[in-house]
């Protein structure tokens, strides 16, 4: 399985990396898995679907609070 497959759930992501003027060789920097947020986004429905979310206003609700930093984990 590849790296790629590795990263879920995300919806897409982005694989920063760094050109060598000299050389034209890539050096591979990071990963950056960025999730989807929509209502019908595998990141949603992964978070609904195992039961650890009710709905998905209660996804956004519990992530704006943990923002105010209402939430202490």
């Amino acid at each position: 399985m590849g790296y790629f497959s590795k990263m879920h759930p995300c919806d897409y992501c982005r694989i920063d990396f760094i050109l060598d003027d000299a050389t034209c060789e890539l050096y591979f920097l990071e990963v950056n898995v960025l999730m989807n947020l929509g209502i019908k986004s595998g990141f949603v429905q992964s978070f609904i679907n195992d039961g650890t979310f009710r709905s998905y206003d209660e996804i956004i609700r519990y992530i704006v609070e943990l923002g105010f930093g209402k939430i202490n984990n």
